[in-house]
């Protein structure tokens, strides 16, 4: 059983969307930033954190498909950070 959740894409998805068809791999919609943190990295607490984050927010789950030619947002109901 497909326990994902499927929506129509709202009008700008399909605009990004499309713009990812016609210049695949175009930056256009990245942001880029970097952050230098000195000290010692506990793993485990990030993996946790972002398994959090991956939890609470339904967009860091969502891909896209097609089906009978609608592009339709998928949320997937979990994902692992590892």
């Amino acid at each position: 059983m497909d326990s994902q959740v499927r929506y129509p894409a709202s009008r700008a998805q399909h605009a990004v969307w499309f713009s990812s068809r016609i210049f695949p791999g175009s930056a256009v919609y990245n942001l880029l930033w970097q952050v230098k943190i000195s000290g010692t990295l506990d793993v485990p607490t990030l993996l946790r954190s972002i398994q959090a984050i991956l939890d609470r927010h339904d967009s860091l789950r969502t891909s896209f498909s097609i089906d009978n030619e609608d592009l339709l947002q998928v949320v997937a109901p979990s994902v692992t950070s590892e």
